[in-house]
């Protein structure tokens, strides 16, 4: 699937980033230089496999996304059935706002840390496994530890959100009292990498600023968080509009305040959900958090781009899994006409979620020209 959709993107030419990444590196053949960051290091053996030639650059992006997609899978089958995670994985795959990260060999880092992000955690999960109540899994579990302070050298981004991931992950699931802690080597690592790269995130303050026209940027972040949450929300259940560039954030007055306000009645709806259902929270939770540079008081990121949401996305696939196993799975018929209902009922859905689906991957299509 993923391959399919994204074919028409292979004879693509280099664009916007492409160009001094690549194109204009003088270092691109030394792959060496590249060992503590894998997007430059994956577009080093790019070009000593195929030089200027985009396809295997293509061609790598689309290899990365469908290795995410299958993590997603797994990813999904620790919270629901097997069915139900493979249409969540699959809407994953199809959805066009990962066009900006798949087609655009620039996205590539987001993909890549979408793929670190993953497998970090199913190993994290899995070395703490509620089926070994006794013992930690230690070999998973430094393993895990190896990889993600091995992707903090280079990668600082959303990257740095990922140990409150795993503490989200674990309250969530009432599994905290058994691995709190085993999140402070996590907590160490991150706090040394911060402290370590004051000097680059003052570059990237700079850097953002000089795009936007001049002096460091302070925002307020309540209005971030409700500009950010809502559009890149818009943008996941309606992407129509999509573009390389969303900035500078247009908001009337009016609209800002009735965001603020559902954004408000939906922090007070949290405990509720919380209670009820652990996994839509949860998603919720991944939403909020992977999407928090955006919100920073001083801007170190732009506040909305579609690149952001490769990950974040997921909380559609959540959704999509939860609704479908609970709503048109598990309903239990009492009688034959409920059955029947059921039945109906249930391949109507899925009807819908593949109609859906293919209007998806139809705009991908499109959106990769």
């Amino acid at each position: 699937l993923c391959f399919l959709l994204y074919a028409n993107s292979l004879n693509n030419v280099f664009i916007s980033d492409d160009i001094p990444a690549i194109v204009k590196n003088p270092l691109i053949s030394q792959p060496l230089r590249y060992w503590s960051n894998p997007a430059c290091l994956l577009n080093s053996f790019n070009y000593l496999m195929g030089g200027y030639n985009p396809f295997i650059y293509h061609l790598t992006n689309i290899i990365l996304h469908t290795l995410n997609t299958l993590l997603v899978f797994f990813f999904l089958s620790l919270f629901f059935k097997a069915e139900s995670s493979f249409l969540g994985a699959c809407l994953f795959a199809v959805h066009p706002i990962h066009t900006e990260a798949v087609t655009w060999i620039s996205g590539k880092p987001y993909t890549i840390t979408s793929l670190f992000i993953l497998i970090v955690y199913l190993l994290y999960y899995y070395s703490t496994s509620p089926k070994n109540n006794r013992r930690i899994n230690l070999a998973r579990y430094l393993l895990c530890l190896f990889i993600f302070s091995y992707y903090m050298i280079a990668h600082i981004s959303s990257y740095f959100i990922f140990p409150f991931f795993l503490i989200l992950s674990d309250i969530t699931f009432n599994r905290w009292r058994k691995t709190w802690k085993l999140w402070l080597p996590f907590l160490g690592i991150l706090v040394l990498r911060v402290s370590l790269a004051i000097n680059t995130i003052s570059e990237r303050i700079s850097f953002v600023a000089k795009e936007m026209g001049g002096d460091v940027i302070r925002t307020n972040p309540i209005f971030n968080l409700t500009y950010s949450f809502f559009s890149h929300m818009g943008l996941l259940l309606w992407p129509a509009r999509l573009t390389l560039y969303h900035e500078p954030a247009v908001i009337t007055s009016f609209a800002l305040r009735v965001g603020i306000i559902s954004l408000v009645l939906l922090i007070i709806s949290l405990p509720f959900i919380f209670k009820k259902t652990k996994e839509l929270f949860f998603g919720i939770g991944i939403f909020v958090l992977f999407l928090a540079p955006t919100y920073s008081p001083v801007m170190v990121s732009w506040l909305v781009a579609e690149r952001y949401l490769y990950f974040p996305s997921i909380i559609l696939s959540i959704f999509l899994a939860f609704f479908y196993e609970r709503m048109l799975v598990n309903l239990r018929p009492a009688s034959k006409e409920q059955a029947k209902f059921k039945k109906f009922f249930a391949e109507s859905g899925l009807a819908l979620v593949i109609f859906i689906m293919g209007s998806l991957a139809v705009r991908t299509v499109a959106r990769n020209e």
